[in-house]
């Protein structure tokens, strides 16, 4: 069993729990909620249309970032259900470094977005 292709499917599968647990607190409407949501600027908690836009742009990010969490984890579980021992090799695990910052700034764009409106 290839420890590479466990820790990718570990790594993207907390991924994908962040993002659904970020999907639901959208759905919820509870995005600007103390306590309950995240943190931003108090002109977006005070705005019920800034407060309803936040949660529609968290919504959509975390339900982009839990699909493209998919792939790396689709990728792993090929490679560990395959018959025998196979190793990843370095590129594909830098390749799959890259891919995950850039799935964690999708997820984390809308956040930067509300300290603009």
């Amino acid at each position: 069993m290839s420890v590479a292709a466990v820790f990718l499917l570990v790594a993207f599968g907390a991924m994908l729990v962040v993002s659904v647990l970020m999907g639901l607190t959208a759905h919820r409407g509870q995005v600007c909620t103390p306590g309950d949501g995240y943190d931003v600027p108090d002109r977006v908690r005070q705005d019920p249309e800034l407060r309803a836009r936040a949660n529609e742009e968290v919504g959509r990010a975390a339900v982009l970032a839990g699909l493209l969490s998919l792939a790396p984890m689709v990728f792993a579980g090929w490679l560990l259900l395959r018959p025998g021992d196979h190793e990843v090799s370095t590129g594909v695990l830098a390749a799959c470094a890259a891919y995950g910052l850039f799935v964690a700034v999708v997820g984390r764009l809308p956040f930067e977005r509300m300290k603009r409106w």
